[in-house]
């Protein structure tokens, strides 16, 4: 009796009297013997994949199936010809996996780097010789190397393949349930970013997830903790924290959800806000909400910029820009959160939706994970903060074993924009004595959202800023000799300030010369 091997091409004679193709599949004698005795192999038929036939290989209604037509017969050449098993014989012929009379063997998929891996520390728990035999064993009769350069190769060739992967391009993709405008958001200072009008087709094909909103203990944690917390400078000065509205956790894959607007929380006068109070949109880290993480930066892969989308409503919001430190200032940056006004686009409604997107989707890596938070807050005005700072009436900490400077000299313009003095400042924590113009250290602080003294980056927020009082009251009343004036001197407490001139320089016109 001819014996078939797992994976052999038959003809089976059947009980309608056709010669239908088959394919014998490994079964264990144990599972013959349930079935009944007199089988000898299970069978699976092209025309119904999925079920196993224990078939006799005794009687003559089993042959070999030769693909190849120089190897058939007569006979099993108008077996191809039967009109009723035309379907199941094209399944044959397309089959590529198994040849007739001559089956391949299905091998296990390799091991990957992490399963070797795995193997290498299971080893390591026994003695020294009995991990060396079962390695060699293992090489020698399953072809399994647990050498360290072999996995570190393995490892080395994932990574490779990773990043040759092609990123799946979703076109600025928005959830397919909202039509998609643009609404130019309201100007404020410092600036948030502000929408701007893009083509985004509708796409359906990316699979966007509700993602529940966080509930009220969750929320009240991340309020307390981030917003509520002193200790931690997470809005910008020129913002009063008012209320956390909500927040949503993000993993990497497209996600939508609600969250209420003011009006569902607040008494709104005349049923609109107060024209200094703003929504805003605030990315936290997963692990301790810290917001000096910011937004996921854009990048290119393969030729296509991959970078997060934000949507209110339908509308395409901007995604902020990470504030930009210099190499090496990382910690002492004193850094507030970058937002996203959203205002305009929750007036009307008692709740709005938040679409978080990607513009491209890369396999096994993901892309941003965090938490974004809607914060409601009070916009302050520009003179209200410096009118605050300058009647703190502050003095700088008097520090160890140091007498009060004297004799140094001071420039009566502001070294960040040039242009003369008015209401002169500088860092607590500053160890020069040349002053700043105030409004002109807010607005620079403001823009970067980097609270740091840009000559030696010590901290100026507002609690920390320091008003040179004796040089403020000496240009005003020495205003209309300013543009004489060189520097200025430092002088102990109690003697005036004492002026430096600019030299006055005497043009001889013998020394004229006239070009024609």
């Amino acid at each position: 009796m001819v014996e078939f091997q797992p994976g052999t091409l038959l003809w089976v004679n059947c009980d309608d009297g056709e010669w239908w193709p088959a394919v014998v599949r490994k079964m264990d004698n144990d599972s013959l013997l349930v079935v009944g005795e007199g089988y000898d192999i299970c069978v699976e038929f092209y025309h119904d994949p999925g079920n196993l036939y224990p078939v006799d290989l005794g009687n003559t209604g089993v042959r070999v199936l030769h693909r190849a037509v120089d190897e058939r017969d007569a006979m099993e050449e108008g077996f191809f010809r039967v009109h009723a098993t035309q379907e199941a014989v094209k399944r044959v012929l397309l089959d590529d996996t198994h040849s007739g009379g001559a089956p391949t063997e299905e091998e296990p998929p390799p091991y990957s780097p992490e399963e070797l891996q795995c193997m290498s520390a299971l080893l390591k728990s026994v003695n020294h010789a009995t991990a060396s035999q079962l390695r060699k064993t293992l090489l020698a009769q399953e072809g399994i190397d647990l050498s360290s350069r072999n996995i570190r190769q393995r490892i080395t060739e994932k990574d490779r393949r990773r990043r040759k992967r092609p990123a799946r391009h979703l076109e600025e993709a928005g959830p397919s349930s909202y039509d998609v405008k643009v609404v130019r958001e309201a100007d404020s200072n410092p600036r948030p970013a502000e929408a701007v009008a893009v083509a985004v087709p509708l796409v359906s094909d990316p699979e966007w997830t509700f993602q529940e909103a966080f509930d009220p203990a969750a929320l009240d944690i991340v309020r307390k903790e981030v917003f509520e917390n002193k200790e931690r400078c997470v809005l910008s000065p020129l913002y009063r924290y008012l209320d956390l509205l909500g927040a949503v956790a993000v993993d990497g894959i497209p996600v939508e959800t609600t969250l209420p607007t003011p009006r569902a929380l607040h008494e709104v006068p005349g049923e609109r806000l107060l024209e200094s109070r703003r929504v805003l949109l605030v990315a936290l880290s997963a692990s301790s909400f810290e917001h000096t993480m910011g937004w996921m930066a854009p990048f290119e892969y393969e030729g296509t910029t991959i970078a997060m989308t934000l949507f209110v409503n339908g509308a395409v919001v901007k995604t902020p820009c990470n504030s930009s430190l210099p190499s090496g200032k990382e910690a002492v940056a004193v850094k507030t959160a970058t937002v996203a006004d959203i205002t305009t686009h929750v007036l009307h409604k008692d709740l709005f939706s938040l679409a978080v997107g990607f513009t491209g989707y890369i396999e096994d890596i993901s892309l941003w994970k965090g938490v974004i938070a809607a914060v409601y807050v009070d916009l302050i005005d520009m003179d209200t903060l410096e009118d605050r700072i300058v009647s703190n009436y502050k003095v700088p900490p008097r520090r160890k074993s140091r007498d009060d400077v004297v004799g140094v000299q001071v420039k009566i313009t502001c070294p960040i924009t040039a242009l003369p003095l008015n209401t002169p400042v500088r860092g607590f924590l500053c160890e020069h004595m040349q002053c700043m113009e105030l409004r002109s250290l807010l607005m620079h602080c403001a823009r970067t959202n980097v609270w740091n003294c840009p000559l030696c980056w010590a901290p100026t927020t507002p609690e920390t800023t320091l008003v040179n009082y004796r040089l403020k009251e000496w240009l005003e009343t020495h205003q209309t000799q300013l543009d004489k004036v060189d520097f200025i001197i430092e002088t102990p407490t109690g003697v005036p300030l004492r002026p430096v001139w600019k030299r006055k320089t005497a043009r001889n016109g013998a020394d004229v010369i006239a070009l024609e």
